[in-house]
């Protein structure tokens, strides 16, 4: 027969693990609201909108729609010079409404 000494350990291991996924699926939620609002926050403040994955003007748009439109950029090196490719001027617009924290990934552009 085989031993059960370990079984009760193994349960606690298991509602350990799981309390802990479900703690970072809820700060990952509560980052990503936070993000939203901060971003949906700047462009009220500045009556500014963007376009949406339709190409409709919103001022509530998702942080995975940021971050898609972000997804595109490249720094291209050519002949000892580096250059960005895709950069446009609502990428910019994007970038201003971000927090400073944000900018130093794009300092080359800047």
């Amino acid at each position: 027969m085989p031993s059960r000494r370990g079984a009760p350990f193994r349960r606690k291991r298991a509602l350990l693990w799981a309390g802990a996924k479900i703690y970072l699926i809820r700060l990952g939620i509560l980052l990503r609201v936070s993000a939203q609002r901060q971003i949906r926050t700047a462009l009220g403040e500045s009556k500014s909108t963007i376009k949406n994955q339709l190409g409709k003007s919103t001022n509530r748009p998702t942080l995975r729609w940021i971050f898609q439109c972000f997804q595109s950029i490249h720094l291209v090196t050519f002949n000892h010079q580096k250059h960005i490719s895709n950069w446009n001027q609502e990428r910019d617009f994007i970038l201003s409404l971000l927090p400073e924290d944000c900018h130093h990934y794009y300092q080359f552009l800047t």
